[in-house]
């Protein structure tokens, strides 16, 4: 395994695990979990492609989907709305 690879993993656990803890806090700082949500996925691509698993690639979509979704509801909404 070179260190790319390595790199990748360790990304996807780091991305992961901040993003649902963020997420899970239920306080202002969970707006910032769909960011690193969002942040991590490039490594799942990467990994599922790699691996060829391609069940892993397609959730993964739908992941960046949900993410994309959560940072227009974090980020956005309120201020459309208010405007």
């Amino acid at each position: 395994m070179d260190w790319f690879l390595i790199f990748t993993e360790v990304m996807l656990f780091v991305c992961g695990a901040v993003s649902i803890f963020l997420l899970n806090l239920n306080n202002r700082w969970s707006k910032y979990g769909v960011i690193i949500g969002l942040v991590g996925q490039p490594f799942w691509y990467i990994s599922a492609y790699h691996s060829q698993s391609w069940g892993i690639f397609s959730v993964s979509v739908l992941y960046s989907i949900s993410f994309i979704v959560g940072i227009y509801n974090f980020w956005f909404k309120n201020k459309i709305k208010g405007s």
